[in-house]
């Protein structure tokens, strides 16, 4: 049975989006391809009438993800882009955010794994990330010639919070490096 151009559309978009949650989930090389379709509802067979290779796959979930905009960046597109990028900060540190890496940031899930992958991988999140540091940079309080600067830092500053509060295994420690960042990035008066 012939499936139509819509149909395999619609099939792309489902492992794409399998894709995404679990690499976010549990990095790269904790999924396979079997899984991987399992997730998606598909047969490992349908895989490579999408994607040339696993590797392939990874660099287009990235640039997928990328594309994305979901959860604690929805908060900057507001037009009071001040209180935007408090309850973007409020919303990235947040209990949901922390627990729910299958479904959060692509940039604090992936960042670890991506360094390990092949140049396209590479470049999609690159793009990715750029895309994060202009949207951050365009909700920056302060004269615009600094801006991309001040974004730079506090995207660091939120990336590496999260990715040391998942990495830690004393809720203290973790409750702790979040408040001490989101106290500075308030004194700073990015958040």
């Amino acid at each position: 049975m012939k499936v139509s151009k819509a149909q395999v559309a619609e099939n792309r978009e489902r492992i794409l989006d399998a894709a995404a949650r679990l690499f976010r989930g549990k990095g790269f090389d904790g999924v396979g391809i079997a899984e991987l379709m399992q997730t998606a509802g598909l047969t490992n067979g349908a895989f490579y009438g999408h994607f040339d290779s696993k590797d392939d796959l990874v660099a287009q979930v990235c640039a997928h993800l990328g594309a994305a905009r979901h959860g604690p960046w929805d908060a900057l597109e507001q037009e009071d882009l001040k209180a935007g990028l408090n309850q973007f900060s409020r919303d990235y540190f947040s209990a949901a955010h922390l627990k729910g890496r299958g479904a959060g940031c692509m940039l604090a899930a992936l960042t670890g794994d991506v360094a390990r992958q092949m140049p396209p991988a590479r470049r999609s999140f690159t793009e990715a990330l750029k895309a994060r540091v202009e949207a951050l940079a365009a909700a920056m309080p302060g004269p615009k010639a600094g801006q991309r600067e001040q974004a730079l830092s506090t995207l660091a500053a939120l990336l590496g919070t999260v990715m040391l509060a998942r990495a830690v295994d004393e809720p203290r420690l973790a409750a702790a490096l979040l408040d001490a960042t989101m106290r500075d990035l308030r004194l700073r008066g990015r958040a």
